[in-house]
């Protein structure tokens, strides 16, 4: 239940901003970002062996660097909640790094596990989508990211995955232009 509201509250946001956004078409200024910071929240679903089917908020903050237009760097920290099969609230930080190409985003990470119901050690990728919903001035944005983040246990042999499907709701501050 809580899934599907997320769901659908999440799309009613992404439908009534989108007809605001000016596809093509940068702010007043332009983009004109060389670095930049990033932060948000995260609204996702987790499930796989060793977690239940779960509602997994997170907040996250990321550093950008312009490496050739439109190419970017970039690297992220964060922490998630989420349930595990044992029915316990867990913490979930995290650190990631990858490259923006237009708004595509690929990468990788390394999660750290501080209990005795999650991993100690795990992986995860990360591929995400970010779509621009506002821009009211140069150097700033706020942008919705659809993403998916497949974690594997790398304490055990079998390496047990786990999905992430989600959006990261974050806005864009220019550090330099």
């Amino acid at each position: 239940m809580i899934i599907r509201f997320t769901s659908l509250l999440l799309c009613a946001i992404i439908l009534t901003a989108a007809p605001s956004t000016k596809a093509g078409k940068p702010p007043t200024g332009g983009w004109g970002a060389n670095t930049g910071l990033s932060t948000g929240s995260s609204f996702a679903w987790m499930g796989g062996k060793n977690t239940k089917n779960t509602f997994a908020p997170g907040a996250d903050i990321t550093y950008a660097l312009r490496l050739n237009t439109p190419l970017f760097w970039w690297i992220s920290a964060g922490t998630r909640l989420c349930w595990t099969n044992k029915n316990t609230p867990q913490i979930l930080p995290y650190a990631e790094t990858g490259f923006s190409f237009l708004f595509f985003n690929l990468g990788a990470g390394y999660a750290p596990g501080f209990s005795n119901n999650v991993p100690k050690h795990s992986i995860h990728g990360f591929a995400g989508l970010a779509i621009p919903i506002w821009a009211p001035q140069k150097g700033h944005l706020l942008f919705v990211e659809p993403y998916w983040r497949p974690t594997f246990d790398v304490t055990v042999n079998e390496y047990p995955i786990t999905h992430e499907l989600g959006v990261l709701i974050k806005w864009f501050f220019m550090i330099s232009p």
